[in-house]
This record gives structure tokens, C-alpha cells and sequence, in this order.
């Protein structure tokens, strides 16, 4: 059998529960047809995998022992590991980054994510890799960081009215939140699969309840830090936030897609330990604070809700003439038709006063004073004899 007819092929039930044992999910935890989005995308991963030469996989089996080298060598160099286990080639480890972790991890020849394209380096670890990219951005410390926020600007039917802003979902998580913007349209990008943040959560939750795993011990789980998953469930709660009805009207359509859309985003969350950890983000320093992975891009696409990117002919036209070069040619032409009409304001007026004193002075021998015409005698009428 051809490797493309197998890997075509429908995925069993038990081939299934093989996938989800490599995350720790004993048979029965969790119901298969929940994860059935995420079983759709492994498929197609390992389908596309079989156009390399040569195949970085041949079975199924092959998918799952990658797994579990991944979750026991995640402290040691891509390098190494590929010495050690020759068996296996760079692009089966990195199709089992996609697979397993849903990150975008480019092999040569081909596509690793939609829009951000990482390489798992020879010398970098997974620890390293993920830590790179998925980093922890630091709140800003200049002013800006008191720039006040409206976290309702962030909702998806605001972001589809007010700016233009259209939703598509990706595959890979390193593309969430990503804001892509064209000459003539701008996208946001969404990660597709809820359904495996909560496995995976579900997972973390079993082996430490407080959910407070580091990113070593979360790798030997095969899952990625419980602090990226939450976070990335919180961003779901903004997007999907609008009261009129446009931001549930697009959640019911991402529930198609997924249907834990449909399932509450605040399941799993962070302990507060003040009352302000419970209050949404009030200023962008805040927006870091609670999303220190996602607040850069939040922040870009609230700078583009604040000041959006011109897509019409006209918006554009209006956009080129905000410019301070556009500014000043019209200030200075301003001053320049205030200064002429303040010049013939003031010629005019001069002349009034100059008849005025003319006429009060009723003297033709005043120079530039005319002599005033004599009026001529009315015909005397003749009485008749």
C-alpha cells in the first residue's frame, strides 16, 4: 500500500486512543468525538509528511514512538538526538512539533506555519525552541504603558465593523493572534483547536492540580506550559466579548469548527490573589501583565482598532493628507489667503474713512477730494394765460 492511501486513510478508534495515550489520556477520559478536529489535522500533517524524500514516517506506530522520544530527550539538542537515534531524520522530528505540540516548525521543502515559519535549530533543545517561540514579552516602560484600553474595541464584530478586520483560523498556535494587513485587506488570525488546549490541560490537571508546571515538565507530558494554554483560552474571551450579538453570531460559526467554542473559556484560569486580577486589562502595561505571550499582538491589533490602516480610496486619500507635510502646505496657504484678506479689509477700510472725511469736510480744494456735481435748476413750469 502506498504511504498516501495509508495515511488517507480514516483513523480507527483504537489508532485514536493510541495518539491521545501519547498526551497520558487513558482510553475512555476524554470522548474521541470531541477531539475529532484535532484527529482531522493530525491526519493531514502526517498525510503532507509523505510527499518528502525520503518519508519522514511510514505507520502510525512511527508517529507515536517519535512522540515519546520528543517527551524523554526535550533537554537535549536537536543535534544529538539525531545521532543518537539515526533511525530518525530532521523531518520527523519537526512533523512531530507540528503533530504533537500544534507548533510551526519548518523542515526544508516545505510550509510550517501559515504565517510565522520558526526552524527547530541543530543546536537549540526543544525547551529552547519553544521558549523562542513563545516568548514572555516584557510591559513597556516608557509612557505607553498608561495608554488607557477598552477591551470591548477588541471584539470581534468591533474589529469586523470598525476596522475591517477579517477572522481566519490557523492551524498552528505560533500564528495566533497574528495581525496580517494587505493593501486592500487585513486578517487576524485565530488558533483553530480548543479542543486540544483542554486536552492538554486535562492532562497537565491530572499530574499537578495547581497547574503551575514548568516548560520542562509540561515537554515530558507532551504538552506545551499551562500558563500558554490558559492564556490563549483568555484571548478567546476577548475576541468573543461583543454584547450585540455580531461577536456570538462569529462564535457559533468557530463552534462548527470546533465545537468546544461552544464551552466556557474561564474553566481554567489563574488564582487571583487581589480583586484587580479579576478586572480585564485597564491600560496596555495591564495587557502585558495578564497576557505576557499574547500582549504584543493584542497590542498591535488594538494600535490598528485606534488608528486602522486605510483600505478605501477615499479613507486613503483622507489618510495622505493627515501627513505633517500636508498640514503645513495648508496652514501656510491659510496664512496666506487670511493675510490677503486682511490686507483688502484694510485698503477698503482706509477709503471709507478717506470719502467720510471728505464729504464731512465738503471742500473741492482738498487734494483728492472731488468737487461734488451742482445739481442743474428744475425747468420752471409755464402757467397757462
Amino acid at each position: 500500500m502506498e504511504l498516501a492511501t495509508y495515511f488517507r486513510k480514516d483513523l480507527t478508534n483504537e489508532v485514536k486512543e493510541d495518539i491521545l495515550s501519547s498526551f497520558g489520556v487513558v482510553p475512555g477520559a476524554i470522548s474521541l468525538e470531541s477531539m475529532s478536529p484535532f484527529f482531522d489535522y493530525y491526519q493531514r500533517e502526517t498525510l503532507a509528511s509523505t510527499i518528502l524524500t525520503p518519508p519522514p514516517i511510514k505507520t502510525h506506530e512511527d508517529v507515536a514512538s517519535i512522540f515519546k522520544l520528543m517527551k524523554t530527550s526535550f533537554n537535549i539538542p536537536k543535534a544529538t538526538m539525531l545521532s543518537t537515534h539515526s533511525e530518525r531524520s530532521p523531518a520527523a522530528l519537526d512533523l512531530s512539533v507540528r503533530a504533537m505540540l500544534m507548533t510551526a516548525c519548518r523542515t526544508p521543502g516545505s510550509f510550517g506555519g501559515d504565517v510565522f515559519n520558526p526552524s527547530w535549530k541543530l543546536e537549540e533543545t526543544l525547551e529552547q525552541f519553544i521558549r523562542r517561540v513563545y516568548p514572555r514579552w516584557p510591559a513597556p516602560t516608557d509612557d505607553t504603558r498608561h495608554t488607557p484600553l477598552s477591551v470591548s474595541k477588541l471584539a470581534a464584530d468591533c474589529l469586523a465593523r470598525d476596522t475591517r478586520v477579517t477572522i481566519r483560523y490557523t492551524e498552528r498556535l505560533t500564528d495566533h493572534l497574528e495581525l496580517r494587513v494587505g493593501a486592500d485587506w487585513k486578517t487576524v488570525y485565530l488558533f483553530k483547536y480548543p479542543c486540544y488546549l483542554r486536552m492538554c490541560l486535562e492532562t497537565l490537571q491530572k499530574d499537578k492540580v495547581e497547574l503551575n508546571h514548568t516548560t520542562e515538565e509540561s515537554l515530558a507530558l507532551g504538552c506545551l506550559p499551562p500558563e500558554l494554554l490558559i492564556e490563549t483560552l483568555a484571548t478567546y474571551s476577548l475576541i468573543f466579548s461583543g454584547v450585540d450579538g455580531g461577536s456570538q453570531a462569529m462564535l457559533d460559526t468557530a463552534a462548527k469548527l470546533d465545537p468546544a467554542f461552544s464551552e466556557p473559556f474561564s474553566t481554567y484560569s489563574f488564582q487571583h490573589e487581589t480583586p484587580r486580577d479579576a478586572r480585564n486589562p485597564e491600560n496596555i502595561g495591564d495587557l502585558y501583565e495578564k497576557f505576557p505571550r499574547w500582549g504584543e499582538r493584542l497590542e498591535v491589533l488594538f494600535k490598528e482598532i485606534e488608528n486602522p490602516t486605510p483600505m478605501t480610496r477615499i479613507e486613503k486619500w483622507s489618510e495622505k493628507r493627515k501627513s505633517p507635510r500636508w498640514t503645513t502646505w495648508w496652514v501656510a496657504v491659510g496664512l496666506f489667503v487670511a493675510i490677503l484678506f486682511g490686507v483688502a479689509a484694510t485698503a477698503i477700510g482706509a477709503l471709507q474713512v478717506w470719502i467720510s472725511w471728505c464729504s464731512w469736510m465738503d471742500d473741492p480744494t482738498v487734494s483728492g477730494c472731488s468737487a461734488k456735481p451742482v445739481a442743474s435748476p428744475a425747468p420752471s413750469r409755464l402757467l397757462a394765460p
